[in-house]
């Protein structure tokens, strides 16, 4: 089935979701927070973690949608980018609407085609816009279109010591809680499923992971203030297997802004890299 270029600019949604404290909780319990961040936990002075925004529309129906849209295989989607931007603090219940539209579509040749799609996300409260995200697919069996590449882009983290090191052990069963929160992809459960995948077991979510480095950097930097973010963007490198520890290093840049990324505390590898926070 050949890649539908038209489908840029054709709007995609809207997504409906109702939301209450209960899943704010359970968000937050899926990204490894407990006791220790009990304002996460607790529907006293409940608090929102920002990550939770993209946990509520990456979902089966959202990729079936872009999918659909565009005509990729969807056997060979794999979350590339995402890049968040908030507008205003997210309250701890509601309705949120969503929607948006394919932006551009990139080839790499054999590698396959990059797909941007961007979205609008607003609360049924005062109908104003809570957040943006930007969302790079990888579509790995789409490419060869004679399309153009992506632009070039040179990312460097500083050259010294991080200010900041978060260490974490994610538990053998995160991924059994993350997926309650929307995205039931089999890769994240299911281990024939899995191994037909070319993993020896069921990985961590991407965004699973983005939740735990979300956390990190609120506790690095603006405590116990999650609706001070404005801005995390991050690009998604490596798998990890639940249990594995992990490290979100933090290297300070300039007034409110830092690079970081997520690495594997055993192998080193990068997990998620090119990580761009900004807060107020």
């Amino acid at each position: 089935m050949a890649l539908n270029l038209n489908s840029i600019g054709k709007k995609i949604g809207p997504f409906i979701r109702k939301y209450n404290y209960k899943d704010i909780i359970l968000y937050a319990l899926g990204v490894g927070a407990g006791f220790a961040e009990l304002e996460y936990c607790y529907e006293k002075d409940l608090k929102v973690i920002p990550s939770f925004s993209i946990g509520t529309i990456l979902n089966i129906d959202f990729l079936s949608a872009v999918a659909e849209v565009t005509n990729i295989n969807p056997a060979g989607v794999l979350h590339g980018e995402q890049k968040l931007i908030f507008h205003k603090k997210i309250p701890i219940e509601g309705v949120l609407t969503t929607q948006g539209a394919v932006t551009n579509i990139y080839d790499k040749t054999s590698k396959g085609a990059i797909i941007i799609a961007e979205f609008d996300t607003f609360h049924s409260y005062d109908k104003k816009k809570l957040y943006t995200s930007i969302m790079t697919i990888f579509s790995r069996f789409d490419g060869g279109f004679g399309g153009v590449d992506t632009p070039k882009t040179n990312f460097k983290f500083p050259q010294k010591e991080p200010d900041y090191i978060v260490e974490e052990t994610p538990c053998k069963n995160q991924p059994l809680i993350y997926r309650l929160s929307g995205d039931i992809f089999q890769l994240h459960v299911d281990p024939e499923f899995s191994q037909l995948a070319g993993f020896k077991k069921p990985i961590m979510h991407g965004l699973c992971i983005h939740g735990f480095a979300c956390r990190a950097l609120i506790q690095s930097l603006i405590p116990g203030k999650p609706e001070n973010i404005k801005k995390m963007d991050c690009r998604f490198s490596k798998p990890l297997y639940p249990g594995e520890p992990i490290k979100t290093l933090i290297w300070k840049t300039k007034k409110k802004k830092v690079f970081w990324k997520t690495i594997n505390k055993k192998t080193k590898e990068d997990i998620i890299t090119n990580g761009v926070f900004e807060y107020e």
